[in-house]
């Protein structure tokens, strides 16, 4: 959905927000949370008249607190999302009388809004979840976690503290706290918080692998080294501890530590991606580059060759190991041998921030006047990137569709923003018929040319116009 969509109260009847209608039929329970489901898939679909319709059709009077919230937050969802329906999420919001609700429902509202990633509308209906249950430190926690996915991290931090006041023994809003320092630049006490929640929570290894890899960005290598030897002796997972533990080392040059490492991982899971990739890492520090890029291309065969088309879990790890990959030829100024691999990210789409940066280090001209652009495109889908999209969904089985994304990009104007973003996604295989570019206000930073961020594929439910064509 467009991020620029304007919002007002909706006109007339609003059933999710909680008026009633006469007549209309109360339904089972069961049937109402159907319903609701029903309702999301269209909203995805930007199906919006049909979702309003459905949502508008029950009495949820009749139902659950927590069934009510869950409606209006669909409700909200629907007016937002409709530019000729909302002036302001702002103004929508108080109309709702949301001081006036009760806790189950305003906890549903917020968390119906939060899977929807509206993360400010989920913080302003949590913020009134704790002024309506002030004692309690479950909706601070609701709140700190939708500001810091909202990436208000400041304000998440606020949140985190008040929660701790109340509970300091609550390992989830230390660990939130935590996360929102490190955001925020204040490292050491970000570390002095992963320790705390370390405290309560001894044999999390997935914390105790955030910790040494902070304390590696610090270069506070000897605490990194500890926090690994914790993970060690609480059995953590051998890839998880000693790949991460053998990065580490090669970032320092420590040729001692990554070998064991390797030894660990010989050992336990020979046959791995990450186990070849340290086995380059060995080869890179050895000054033996030919040898650690075909490694790289050996791990990454082991990849794809393992690889569930669409698997979320296989798709983090083609990018965890492509940006290990991109990290060798970086270094080792490979740049004219990984045309074939980089046209591999392209075709499976596995572009991570992390390897956007990567790319544009490798390939971006360096500018010291670059500007933060947003790119919104609108287009055609393919039916296989429907039937992809919709996996079997039965409420959006009627086309015609389209879709959306975004992007994010460096560019010196306008124009050059436009062309980069063209170039990138005609590489993906895109077919856009509709592109809008708007510069983020702020001063030109010194910066590599290229894309940052690329969304996910939004579908589009499009009406048909009288030339045969579509629109949005």
């Amino acid at each position: 959905m467009s991020e620029t969509a304007r919002q007002r109260q909706p006109d007339g009847y609003t059933g999710g927000f909680g008026r009633i209608v006469l007549g209309l039929k109360p339904v089972p329970e069961s049937e109402a949370l159907d319903l609701l489901d029903t309702v999301g898939s269209l909203i995805n679909a930007n199906a919006l008249s049909a979702a309003r319709s459905l949502v508008e059709s029950v009495d949820w009077s009749a139902q659950s607190q927590e069934l009510q919230g869950r409606a209006a937050g669909l409700g909200w969802l629907c007016a937002f999302y409709d530019e000729s329906q909302v002036d302001s999420a702002a103004d929508l919001l108080s109309t709702l009388d949301l001081h006036q609700k009760d806790r189950a429902y305003l906890l549903a509202m917020g968390a119906e809004l939060a899977d929807q990633n509206e993360y400010d509308a989920a913080a302003r209906v949590f913020g009134c979840l704790c002024e309506v249950d002030p004692t309690s430190h479950i909706p601070l926690q609701h709140l700190a976690l939708a500001l810091e996915c909202g990436e208000q991290f400041e304000e998440a931090l606020d949140a985190y503290d008040k929660a701790i006041k109340q509970t300091p023994e609550f390992a989830p809003v230390v660990l939130g706290k935590a996360r929102c320092q490190a955001e925020c630049g204040q490292f050491t006490e970000a570390v002095e918080s992963y320790e705390r929640y370390l405290e309560l929570r001894p044999d999390d290894a997935e914390q105790w692998l955030s910790l040494a890899v902070l304390l590696g960005d610090i270069e506070e290598h000897h605490r990194a080294d500890q926090a690994y030897e914790a993970m060690e002796r609480i059995g953590a997972d051998p890839i998880d501890l000693y790949y991460n533990w053998a990065v580490a080392a090669a970032s320092r040059n420590d040729l001692d530590r990554l070998l064991g490492c390797l030894s660990k991982l010989e050992e336990k899971t020979p046959d791995t991606w990450e186990t070849v990739i340290v086995r380059a890492l060995q080869a890179e520090l050895e000054e033996q580059t030919w040898q650690a890029w075909e490694l790289c291309k050996d791990a990454w065969d082991l990849v794809r060759n393992g690889e569930e088309e669409g698997d979320e879990e296989d798709l983090h790890e083609a990018a965890s190991c492509a940006d290990a990959v991109l990290g060798v030829a970086a270094r080792n100024d490979l740049r004219e041998y990984i045309d074939e691999f980089v046209e591999d990210l392209f075709a499976g789409e596995i572009l991570t921030e992390g390897i956007l940066d990567q790319l544009r280090g490798i390939y971006g001209t360096h500018s010291e006047r670059a500007s933060d652009f947003l790119v919104e495109l609108e287009g055609k889908i393919t039916e296989q990137e429907l039937i992809d999209e919709i996996q079997g969904d039965d409420n959006m089985a009627n086309p015609p569709y389209g879709y959306f994304r975004y992007y994010r990009v460096w560019a010196e104007s306008a124009d050059q923003a436009t062309e980069l973003v063209e170039e990138f996604e005609d590489r993906c295989g895109g077919n856009h018929s509709r592109i809008e570019v708007t510069e983020i206000e702020a001063e030109p930073e010194e910066e590599n040319l290229g894309v940052w961020y690329r969304s996910t594929m939004h579908v589009l439910a499009l009406d048909e116009t009288e030339d045969g064509g579509q629109d949005s």
